[in-house]
């Protein structure tokens, strides 16, 4: 059985993959912090990772695929590696990136 943390995680997951916006960002407490794949500037603020879910949920097709060998958990904390992808055939491009999940 997945840990409380791993939970998280494929909810997360499960959430962007539905483009459920406000269930991805209700997983956030008030004061994460996101520090986003596609933005250069920390999302610190409910309404800037409302922003960012938001602008994510306007490209076409978006999905996000967790790279299973490289999750790791630390206590309350999980890390790994996901690809975003996003556009339709040719133009489908994919983003690999780092992920760390902080639980409270």
């Amino acid at each position: 059985m997945p840990s409380p943390v791993r939970r998280i995680l494929d909810t997360w997951v499960a959430n962007v993959n539905r483009g459920d916006i406000s269930a991805t960002t209700g997983l956030y407490a008030l004061d994460a912090v996101l520090l986003a794949t596609f933005e250069a500037v920390p999302a610190a603020t409910p309404a800037a990772i409302r922003t960012y879910f938001e602008m994510l949920g306007t490209r076409a097709d978006l999905s996000v695929e967790l790279d299973e060998a490289s999750i790791a958990e630390h206590g309350q904390a999980i890390s790994g590696l996901y690809t975003f992808s996003h556009g339709n055939g040719p133009e489908r491009t994919s983003a690999p990136s780092r992920f760390t999940f902080v639980v409270d």
